[in-house]
């Protein structure tokens, strides 16, 4: 049964926004482009359009994803920040990756290597603890490469 997010007085929508809020004030400062609400998927209830959606059910938070008329869940987990988290590392690395591709090194080999900080420097201006979680995930990556 669907419990939707009105059980909780700071629900995972309105903490989405104060964080895209965060990011915006960054992002200008630092020079990205990117219009954040495009980024923005819908709370509270199922689609089929093209996205991303986040739902609540039985105290439990689900991302999911409907692509070319397909829907797959993503993650689910009762904690509000794991899915805040993937929200906002795929959020952060569309707007590097477009930095990047934008403003690219013709001398660098591996251009991941060029957008990985700024995506992890993003990332910390939204918490410390997804920084530090996202740069062990980047440096695993980047030592598979070596």
């Amino acid at each position: 049964m669907y419990n939707g997010f009105m059980d909780h007085p700071k629900n995972i929508e309105q903490k989405f926004n104060d964080l895209l809020n965060e990011l915006e004030q960054h992002i200008v400062a630092d020079h990205l482009n990117g219009k954040l609400a495009d980024y923005k998927p819908l709370f509270g209830k199922r689609e089929l359009n093209e996205g991303q959606y986040v739902i609540k059910e039985n105290g439990v938070y689900q991302l999911w994803y409907t692509e070319r008329g397909e829907s797959g869940k993503i993650i689910e987990s009762a904690n509000m920040d794991d899915v805040l988290y993937l929200l906002f590392e795929g959020i952060t690395q569309s707007l590097v990756t477009t930095f990047e591709s934008r403003n690219r090194n013709p001398k660098s080999i591996d251009t991941r290597r060029d957008w990985f900080p700024l995506q992890e420097e993003l990332m910390g201006h939204l918490s410390t603890e997804w920084r530090e979680k996202l740069h062990r995930k980047l440096s695993k990556l980047l030592e598979a490469a070596d």
